[in-house]
């Protein structure tokens, strides 16, 4: 039996298809991902963004090109690979600017984070998935656990539930290859 030390916390154990147990209560035979409750549907996937609060950048952006609005009022279930902070900090205050000048291109790289359907990190398979964009992005799940998207970008958090879909928290912007040229120049 392997052991996962956690911090101090309300947690439940998200099964297959996203139902939800407490964790003392999880059968050991049971393929499980830890979540920590304040990832349990509480609103749409913009009211998680705006709850969780190290997405701010993201919210920013979302709204400059409309997204915001087309997230929290989408049916779904959609999946969000979601940059926090930290990770928009890093393309610096001017490549942030030069985005927020060009909302086509900008638009085009928000969509290249969003997949059609509620895939929990569960569902994920190695392999290409469609973004919304058009895009594909390629999945790579490693033998250590962890999901690797197009080669180097980590999801660092999996699987926070919305009403509408699901959000999976990363550590890198992805850019679609289609956006490369336009970015360069």
């Amino acid at each position: 039996r392997k052991q996962f030390p956690l911090p101090a916390g309300n947690y439940k154990a998200v099964l297959a298809r996203g139902s939800q147990v407490p964790y003392d209560a999880m059968a050991v035979s049971q393929v499980f991902s830890i979540s920590d409750t304040s990832c349990d549907p509480s609103g749409t996937i913009i009211d998680v963004l705006e709850d969780k609060g190290n997405f701010q950048t993201l919210l920013a952006a979302l709204h400059a090109t409309g997204l915001d609005e087309a997230l929290r009022t989408a049916a779904g279930p959609l999946t969000l690979f979601a940059p926090n902070d930290d990770t928009f900090a890093r393309l610096g205050s001017g490549a942030i600017a030069d985005l927020l000048d060009h909302l086509a291109v900008l638009n085009d790289i928000l969509l290249y984070h969003v997949v059609a359907g509620e895939v929990l990190s569960v569902d994920l398979t190695d392999g290409s998935i469609t973004t919304l964009n058009g895009d594909d992005i390629h999945v790579d799940l490693r033998s250590s656990g962890n999901i690797v998207i197009n080669g180097n970008t980590l999801v660092v958090a999996r699987d926070c539930l919305a009403d509408n879909g699901v959000v999976h928290e990363i550590n890198k912007v992805l850019i679609p290859p289609s956006d490369l040229p336009s970015l360069v120049t």
